[in-house]
């Protein structure tokens, strides 16, 4: 338990580095959830180092490590760590258990996911993270600051750590309505149509006049 302690307080310092980029995503699929961390940092010896290390997963299994990969590009070292978990499995995950007071993960529901977490621990206190859940399935209900197709974000900032919450409910029988962008465009090929047909009619018109 205490080595598992050492390796998150590494990753999170890796995450604190000042002036880089940390996103953390879910992807929550019927038969699995899939969670991965993107870090950039300057490229040093300090942060190439604590990189080389192997980090356990946000999970209580301790012997499985992350899959990680790292790429350099100029002065810049981007990591990606992820894990594939069952989602019977999730409820384990340390991410959530070590980072939020109050916690609702119900998986085992034949119709649907629900994740509500709450009132932060004092590992999230001390950086701005975007959290993105995807998904291809129906969503229920979110309390998402931001959502673009399948993805929902929340931002957590130094003003909202006081009340910040996640909550979504994930259907887990009906997949997402991908319709809405065929009407949008539908919608405007029929605009357009109706523009270009009064804009002949007039041209037609004018042309008899003369």
């Amino acid at each position: 338990m205490r080595q598992r302690k050492i390796y998150i307080i590494i990753l999170l310092l890796v995450i604190l580095v000042t002036g880089c980029k940390k996103q953390y995503n879910l992807y929550v699929k019927n038969d699995k959830i899939i969670e991965e961390i993107d870090v950039e940092v300057i490229n040093d010896d300090d942060n190439s180092d604590l990189l080389k290390l192997n980090y356990y997963p946000l999970h209580a299994n301790e012997e499985e490590i992350y899959n990680k990969e790292i790429k350099e590009e100029k002065n810049i070292l981007k990591a990606h760590f992820d894990y594939t978990y069952k989602p019977y499995d999730f409820v384990n995950s340390n991410s959530v258990n070590d980072c939020f007071k109050n916690k609702q993960i119900i998986v085992d529901n034949e119709d649907y996911y629900y994740f509500k977490l709450s009132t932060l621990k004092q590992c999230m206190n001390y950086f701005n993270l975007d959290i993105n859940i995807i998904t291809d399935n129906k969503v229920l209900a979110n309390n998402a600051d931001k959502v673009r197709g399948n993805k929902y974000t929340w931002y957590l900032r130094e003003k909202n750590k006081e009340d910040f919450e996640i909550e979504i409910k994930i259907s887990k029988k009906e997949k997402r309505d991908n319709n809405t962008v065929f009407v949008i465009l539908g919608s405007l090929a029929i605009v357009i149509v109706i523009i270009s047909l009064i804009y002949f009619l007039y041209k037609n018109s004018k042309s008899n006049n003369i």
